[in-house]
């Protein structure tokens, strides 16, 4: 299958998301933007932009999965970027758990899989996968900074609406139910505190390698930080649920009495 070579324009040009709990109400268009390029030979069907990293409907994920577009592609790959809890409580079939960027240069870029397709997804597809697949899409981009703008991985998307959508519309496709990040079993007995804290520290970890990176390619550590999670343009109105997870994220992680 032939690749696009993208163009990529300005970071400053490209819009944050607004961030909700539910896809936009545009439909998808047949557009491929990958890194900020925008041709018309993409197979896949993306919503209108709204980040770094293309997205694409539950319903293109599930004409996946059914095998409708096997003759573009030769390898699918979903990250499912949630925690082990929430993992282990219901995933997408085939689903992989990846909760830190330290595995993804084992298994994508030691040995190249071509012709892949790579989707990632957090429980809404607001926060961790998008952080996620802004961290790939760097790492992909770091590694060809001699050939740009060619990519390894020009076919990396979100799930929009993240997991829980997707069940919601498409539970044959799932192996389990759905167990949320709040689940309040797993507040109270500590391992939601326990995964933020371990989410935090891979993030952190990631952002310190790439400030390292950025520094070496560009001479200055004034660059942009790209691992910083998506955040609701201003006068835009959040779901309750997406906020309450926000401030979860963002709030310091007070001390466990003992």
């Amino acid at each position: 299958m032939f690749c696009p070579s993208p163009v990529s324009p300005s970071r400053s040009t490209i819009p944050l998301p607004h961030l909700d709990d539910s896809p936009g109400a545009t439909p998808p268009r047949c557009i491929s933007f990958v890194n900020g390029s925008t041709t018309n030979d993409q197979f896949l069907p993306t919503l209108p932009l709204n980040g770094t990293v293309p997205r694409i409907a539950a319903k293109t994920l599930a004409k996946l999965l059914s095998g409708e577009y096997d003759d573009y592609y030769d390898n699918l790959y979903i990250l499912d970027c949630r925690y082990e809890y929430e993992y282990e409580g219901g995933h997408i079939k085939g689903a992989l758990n990846v909760d830190s960027p330290d595995v993804f240069q084992e298994m994508f870029f030691d040995t190249v899989v071509p012709n892949s397709v790579i989707v990632f997804h957090c429980e809404f597809s607001q926060n961790r996968g998008p952080q996620m697949a802004s961290m790939f899409r760097e790492i992909d981009r770091n590694l060809n900074k001699m050939e740009y703008p060619n990519l390894f991985y020009p076919h990396v998307f979100i799930l929009d609406g993240g997991y829980r959508n997707f069940y919601q519309e498409y539970h044959e496709f799932c192996n389990g139910g759905y167990t949320r990040m709040l689940d309040d079993s797993h507040r109270s007995n500590g391992d939601l505190v326990k995964a933020t804290t371990k989410y935090r520290q891979n993030v952190e970890k990631a952002e310190n390698k790439n400030r390292k990176v950025l520094v070496a390619i560009h001479g200055n550590a004034n660059k942009q930080n790209i691992y910083q999670s998506p955040v609701a343009c201003e006068g835009k109105s959040q779901s309750p649920i997406v906020s309450k997870m926000l401030n979860f994220f963002t709030s310091p992680i007070a001390p466990r009495r003992i």
